[in-house]
């Protein structure tokens, strides 16, 4: 940090990020004191994360396009910033399944398919004012985080939503993990602090950011197609139909899908027998089920549509410029090569799930990672876009992995017990997915109604095949 200004770094203000405010969420039983929840959080952003309590600033013609201005530390008759928003919505009258239908306890015995729009439920109705794009938060000063409770009849509901152009899930697991110190330490009722402990900032892309020399030459990347102004005209043309015509015969919904720890067990004893023996290369369960999701999803569209697999990738700790703690958006994306729709259906699970894999591990080589960084730079810099797939047309599977960064079960204290971590994200451009602590899975996103449909017809089947009726 420098003055009253936290920097952020080309990578943070990606558009991928700048309209995207991802929301986590955890069902929990017991005893809600939702101002020491706050004030512990308070705490945590104070003495861990104090970039956290600042508000965006808007740089229009420069790059990077944002920056977080402090809040001031010294005595002033200005009334102090609020490092976020807190708002509670009650109905003890309804069960939190009933109040948030894509509420699935951990350890179902089923899979669930639960099309719903989240930013339409009157639960979450408080959160709407704090969800706008990063260019209006920094011209209203609206915060970096907003805290939202809900309090059903038999659970309640802690929603954290924050702006992804500051910090992807892994800094967002930080930031949890010091929630949770300070709720296991913190005497109930301390005001927050006003002179919190001076720590050691945590590092930040900046380093890579002052040392690679982004060149013209970083305006192109294996597997991606730069989109030239004529394609962009293009894609802005498809974009004004598609929302016209309702995705050309594709009617999307949010949904998310619950799937039963019992089914992955099964899917990776098939996959394992089915790879080579021990020695080759081995898949992550984490793999197959972004395989089996975009095999069975994808598929939907029509014969001859082309489509991409890529998935976001943790790069802390990839390369020496980049620190194993680094804060900020430190993401990767490996983008498998493009198939047809038809294709899928053919392709088998462990197949599909050793492909993903390799890409992954091919997007985290130190070469590689600064190629990609430089990459990515220059599409920030110059406002060039660029996609995954040989064509700007290509249907694209985003996926963002929540999974083992424990985040599924935090905690919060004696008398709270996590039931279920939940994605309730309004406005995903990518689709997140997150484990539970039973061995489920949940996928949260953005699907045609044909590919919420397949999923659930799949899974249907899949129980039957694999004798879990």
């Amino acid at each position: 940090m420098e003055g009253s200004v936290h920097p952020l770094t080309q990578w943070d203000c990606d558009w991928l990020f700048q309209t995207t405010n991802p929301i986590i969420a955890w069902a929990v039983k017991g005893n809600l004191d939702t101002s020491h929840l706050a004030s512990a959080l308070r705490h945590a952003i104070s003495s861990d994360a104090p970039w956290l309590g600042g508000r965006l600033v808007l740089h229009e013609k420069q790059n990077p396009r944002y920056s977080i201005r402090l809040p001031s530390t010294s005595p002033s008759s200005e009334p102090a910033l609020e490092p976020f928003s807190v708002t509670t919505f009650e109905d003890t009258n309804h069960d939190l399944q009933d109040l948030v239908p894509v509420y699935v306890p951990s350890g179902h015995p089923t899979p669930k398919v639960t099309k719903c729009n989240t930013g339409r439920l009157p639960c979450l109705a408080p959160l709407s004012p704090f969800l706008v794009p990063a260019d209006d938060a920094a011209r209203q000063g609206k915060p970096l985080l907003h805290l939202h409770f809900v309090r059903a009849r038999d659970l309640s509901l802690i929603c954290l939503a924050w702006r992804h152009v500051v910090m992807d899930a892994t800094t967002l697991r930080q930031v949890v993990a010091s929630w949770e110190k300070q709720l296991s330490t913190l005497p109930r009722d301390t005001p927050t602090a006003t002179s919190p402990e001076k720590k050691t900032p945590l590092p930040t892309l900046a380093p890579l950011a002052s040392t690679l020399d982004i060149t013209p030459a970083d305006s192109t990347f294996p597997g991606w197609t730069p989109l030239s102004p004529l394609t962009m005209i293009a894609l802005l043309a498809r974009a004004k139909l598609l929302d016209k015509y309702q995705y050309l015969g594709y009617p999307a919904t949010l949904g998310t899908v619950y799937i039963p720890a019992s089914i992955i067990v099964k899917w990776a004893s098939e996959v394992s027998a089915e790879l080579p023996p021990k020695g080759a290369e081995r898949v992550s369960r984490n793999d197959i089920v972004s395989a089996w999701f975009y095999k069975t999803a994808w598929a939907a569209y029509a014969p001859g549509t082309e489509t991409t697999l890529t998935r976001a990738v943790n790069l802390r700790g990839r390369h020496e410029l980049i620190a194993a703690d680094a804060t900020g958006n430190v993401l990767g994306l490996a983008a498998m090569a493009p198939r047809y729709s038809e294709e899928l259906s053919a392709a088998s699970l462990a197949s599909l799930a050793l492909e993903s894999r390799a890409a992954v591990k091919k997007s985290i080589e130190p070469d590689r990672v600064v190629a990609l960084m430089r990459f990515l730079g220059y599409r920030a810099r110059t406002g060039q876009l660029a996609v995954p797939g040989t064509t700007g047309f290509s249907r694209r599977c985003l996926l963002s992995s929540y999974v083992n960064l424990g985040l599924t079960t935090p905690d919060f204290g004696p008398g709270l017990e996590v039931r279920a971590a939940l994605q309730l994200t309004s406005d995903p451009i990518v689709t997140r997915v997150i484990d539970d602590r039973d061995g489920g899975w949940r996928i949260h996103g953005r699907l045609p109604h044909v590919a919420w449909d397949a999923i659930e017809k799949a899974l249907q089947g899949e129980m039957e095949r694999l004798g879990l009726q």
